[in-house]
């Protein structure tokens, strides 16, 4: 009796905390595409920093109105790892195959959110990210910059403690998007062609 009321007096010790959840960042990998023209024309060197304050946390979850169940998701990798694999596999998928340069490619994540949010039976999903993108040439001069990013809400499905990490899960597919979009960016491609030839983008 003494056991299953200490056990109580825990779990009600414990209720009001938050709690951490764990995901592998992942984002989904490139759809088949058929080789891009300027791809042989590329050779690109490709950095990503995390330039986030915290670099765990991919997300967070909580009921309104209650204290009961809130947590926090946490990445059991790296998503600095993880977002430079994605982005060489986006560039291979177009058709580069040399992956050491001359031009540069400089990504920084400035921002990986989520949020799900539990209120009268239904399940709201957050996820925002923002990547910034520079090209250099060999020479060091920067010919292209800017920063990419996406937010997109939804339906979540029916909250249990197996869904809690469905914003996490919505932004890894936020993130494989925005790097596409970074790729297909003109601008971009342009810049990466000219840091390759030592000429103006």
């Amino acid at each position: 009796m003494r056991a299953i009321l200490l056990s109580i007096l825990i779990t009600l010790a414990v209720s009001g905390c938050v709690r951490t959840r764990t995901v592998e960042f992942t984002p989904p990998g490139p759809e088949s595409r058929n080789g891009a023209s300027w791809a042989q024309m590329v050779g690109v060197n490709i950095s990503v920093i995390d330039k986030r304050t915290d670099k765990t946390n991919i997300g967070r979850a909580q009921a309104a109105n209650s204290d009961l169940h809130r947590f926090v998701v946490q990445s059991t990798n790296n998503p600095q790892d993880a977002i430079k694999q994605r982005v060489e596999a986006e560039l291979r998928a177009r058709g580069v195959n040399r992956l050491d340069g001359p031009a540069y490619l400089l990504v920084d994540i400035l921002k990986l959110d989520s949020a799900t949010d539990i209120s009268n039976f239904r399940v709201g999903v957050v996820a925002e990210a923002a990547l910034s993108a520079m090209v250099m040439g060999a020479d060091g001069a920067t010919r292209h910059q800017k920063i990419y990013q996406r937010k997109e809400t939804g339906q979540g499905e029916y909250w249990t403690l197996d869904t809690v990490e469905q914003g996490a899960y919505r932004l890894q597919k936020v993130v494989a998007g925005l790097i596409q979009e970074m790729i297909d960016d003109d601008r971009l491609i342009q810049a990466l062609i000219a840091a390759n030839r030592g000429t103006p983008s």
